[in-house]
């Protein structure tokens, strides 16, 4: 059965209150469409404590000695230009998944650009959250021929969720709209300038 099929039916039981389990077995007809809202009205600002588009209100964690209070790490093998960093939350909120979850975030120009939750595959602890939380997806996506990944979408104004579901993994992207836009320009803006470099050269 495809990705697309168990997440059709898992969110049928989702939105009735039924306990939900990874139900890869069960059969459904390929093709399904799931079931969405036209309209977002659950938008947030946040996520796990995390104000989106502002700096970061926890302290970095430190590079030696113990500690146990929350914090942030950055991820110094990832390297990208624009401006762009990536790190992970030690000792954040208990988001009540499994030990493994992690959480982790973007930041542009020193503001949050994005929370990011990831979650080995047990269950759909993520999703049932989600659709708790922030009611209903606004739009799906996914790979119709492996059924091997499937997407849940939330989208509003300044804020984009995305809920993506593997044979192996589940994970949950809340980006915030501006500072990705941004993001985008200044790459899209790069690659103008290096053509036009290579072009001049012709």
């Amino acid at each position: 059965m495809s990705i697309r099929s168990t997440l059709s039916l898992l969110i049928a039981a989702t939105t009735l209150g039924l306990p939900v389990v990874f139900p890869w077995s069960l059969a459904s007809a390929d093709g399904v469409h799931l079931k969405t809202q036209s309209a977002w009205a659950n938008e947030p600002s946040s996520f796990a404590g995390i104000a989106l588009g502002k700096p970061l209100s926890m302290p970095e964690c430190p590079k030696v000695g113990d500690y146990n209070y929350e914090c942030y790490s950055l991820d110094t093998d990832y390297s990208e230009k624009y401006g762009q960093a990536t790190g992970t939350v030690e000792h954040g909120p208990d988001l009540g998944l499994n030990p493994y979850a992690s959480l982790g975030f973007t930041l542009l120009d020193s503001k949050v650009s994005s929370v990011f939750v990831g979650a080995n595959a047990t269950g759909t602890d993520v999703m049932n959250a989600t659709i708790t939380k922030f009611g209903l997806p606004t739009g799906e996506d996914g790979d119709d021929e492996d059924g091997e990944w499937y997407s849940l979408i939330w989208k509003g104004k300044n804020v984009a969720i995305e809920y993506q579901l593997t044979r192996d993994s589940e994970s949950l992207h809340v980006n915030y709209l501006p500072l990705q836009a941004i993001h985008r320009a200044r790459k899209d803006a790069a690659t103008a300038n290096s053509a036009a470099r290579t072009a001049s050269k012709f």
